[in-house]
């Protein structure tokens, strides 16, 4: 329904429709190819596409910086830009475009790989599942399961799973069980790989105009933590982070999983702002900020049949359903 309106010509009445809800999207890597750490993960738009994008919220947006967002001018037609998990192809690719047009941007970074001495473990298990497909499995169906007689799982099923299951110590055993089997060095493979920025080229985003955010130290499933690590995760990302002249309170949960325990985290280590994954800005909310994942082959069409109609409609939709629980739990009780 989104593209049919864009293709009619209607798009510029959504917006005008829905001008007064902000919109947050959600980037990770803009790389021109996806290698095999990023493959089939849908988390990366090639430079071409990103800059024809960067046009599109242009024309039609007033992009501003996430954090304002928590103050009250609020303009019509907002957008904010977002990055996840701090890779190195932002500040190769995305910076310059950015800083040619002033449109700002925030990067949520995860202290623990930046400076490539390891690996998001999505990054690091989609590699070596691509490269050591047998030994990968192994160590997967030792650590995680595996029904008997089915095929086996895609490296994608293998992450989708293990999120489902997180556990720190168990994800990082398989890890080092895999390097262990096939006499890897998993620092090492972080070093040759060197997917994600060093510290030199975080503090050279600032120039390029882009604020700095947390997005955990090392990138877990955080609802899945105990309090302590939980807290541990959150808190070791800002203190890592908050020395940065362009650090800004602002935290990004890893994939998306949240829950109201994590968020109180976040707000009482002094994150003025929480992003979530899904949902709508109807009304805005700080401490459950939505943001909308931009698909990697979105053209002008599918960016606003996303933004304007696909995201508002569920979101709209989910909001009602969850206000429509809470009355039910109220009248219950």
């Amino acid at each position: 329904m989104g593209v049919l309106l864009y293709a009619a010509g209607l798009h510029r009445t959504v917006m005008w429709l829905t001008r007064r809800i902000p919109k947050v999207v959600l980037y990770h890597a803009v790389d021109p190819e996806d290698g095999d750490a990023l493959r089939d993960l849908d988390a990366n738009v090639p430079p071409a596409r990103f800059t024809r994008h960067l046009e599109f919220y242009a024309q039609y947006y007033t992009v501003l910086p996430l954090d304002r967002l928590a103050h009250q001018d609020i303009p019509d037609h907002a957008l904010a830009i977002t990055f996840d998990d701090g890779y190195r192809s932002v500040i190769q690719h995305a910076a310059a475009e950015l800083a040619s047009r002033s449109l700002p941007a925030t990067a949520y970074v995860v202290p623990g790989v930046t400076g490539n001495t390891r690996m998001i473990w999505v990054n690091e298990l989609n590699w070596l599942a691509r490269n050591h497909a047998a030994a990968t499995n192994r160590a997967f169906e030792r650590a995680f399961g595996q029904p008997r007689g089915e095929r086996p799982l895609t490296p994608r099923e293998m992450i989708d799973h293990i999120r489902a299951r997180y556990a720190t110590k168990a994800v990082r055993a398989m890890l080092d069980a895999i390097h262990h089997d096939l006499g890897t060095n998993a620092s090492e493979l972080a070093r040759g790989l060197r997917l994600y920025m060093d510290w030199d080229e975080v503090a050279a985003l600032q120039a390029s105009g882009l604020t700095v955010g947390n997005h955990t130290w090392s990138h877990p499933s955080v609802p899945r933590l105990e309090p302590a690590e939980c807290l541990d995760e959150v808190r070791g990302g800002a203190a890592a982070l908050s020395h940065l002249p362009h650090w800004v309170a602002s935290f990004a949960y890893p994939f998306g999983d949240c829950n109201p325990a994590a968020r109180d985290t976040a707000l009482q280590t002094g994150h003025r702002t929480v992003c979530e994954v899904g949902g709508v800005n109807a009304p805005l909310r700080c401490d459950r900020i939505a943001r909308v994942p931009v698909h990697p082959h979105a053209g002008s069409a599918g960016l606003f049949a996303e933004l304007e109609v696909v995201a508002t409609v569920k979101g709209l939709a989910r909001s009602l359903v969850e206000r429509l629980g809470l009355r039910r739990a109220k009248t219950s009780s």
